[in-house]
């Protein structure tokens, strides 16, 4: 099984913009470097800090936003590769 790691730097959001979740198969792995990170899994808010880390089925409905006016950098390890 590969894992596919990446560094990810996700910017604060439009405060008019409407989340759109997603799903796909595979799991994804997420852990906080820095700042306050949302992923809304199942129409549920869950705010990650840093050091918190969430790992999930990616069949689930999913997306993941920065709701805050700060970079969100986040380490990302899903299988297979999301794209």
């Amino acid at each position: 099984k590969n894992v596919f790691p990446k560094l990810v730097e996700i910017l604060p959001s439009k405060e008019n913009n409407e989340p759109c979740s997603y799903q796909h198969e595979g799991e994804e792995f997420i852990y906080v470097l820095e700042g306050v990170f949302t992923i809304i899994i199942n129409n549920e808010n869950h705010d990650l800090y840093p050091g918190d880390c969430a790992h999930f089925d990616s069949k689930m409905a999913h997306v993941c936003e920065n709701f805050t006016n700060k970079t969100v950098k986040i380490l990302s390890v899903s299988y297979p590769k999301n794209i």
